[in-house]
């Protein structure tokens, strides 16, 4: 399980790093795509990037999130819809100190989200679907 977040971690810590400018600024496009798996977005949130990854390790999709609610709030909803479509859950704290959600369903497919507030307010959240390969 601990694979995937290897292979999306350079994608995760840029959502949810200290620095204000990491995630990107939102993209038409991006904003309009519906998310990986049938997951939804909380109210006040918005998709800033969304990203097919595929390297030797493994593929899935990287979305990085901004929103107006708390991290708690963000965690809190993709557990539900997470838990809802059979990953079982296990939350540990990332090199950020931040809580970050990892699950994995019996079809191998992955699930990684971490979320964190910013001093203006605002939550930046990263979520990451995907499978590792030969899996």
């Amino acid at each position: 399980m601990r694979a995937v977040l290897c292979l999306f971690a350079p994608l995760l810590l840029a959502g949810c790093g200290d620095d204000p400018v990491a995630a990107p600024p939102p993209a038409d496009a991006a904003a309009q795509a519906p998310l990986p798996e049938g997951f939804t977005l909380p109210a006040d949130t918005q998709i800033a990037s969304m990203e097919e990854v595929s390297t030797d390790a493994g593929a899935g999709t990287v979305v990085l999130l901004e929103s107006t609610a708390t991290p708690e709030t963000l965690e809190a909803h993709f557990r539900e819809q997470a838990e809802g479509k059979g990953f079982i859950l296990t939350v540990a704290e990332n090199a950020g100190g931040v809580s970050q959600l990892h699950g994995e369903r019996e079809d191998a497919l992955q699930f990684d989200f971490a979320a964190s507030a910013y001093e203006d307010g605002s939550t930046r959240a990263s979520l990451a679907i995907g499978r590792v390969a030969g899996e």
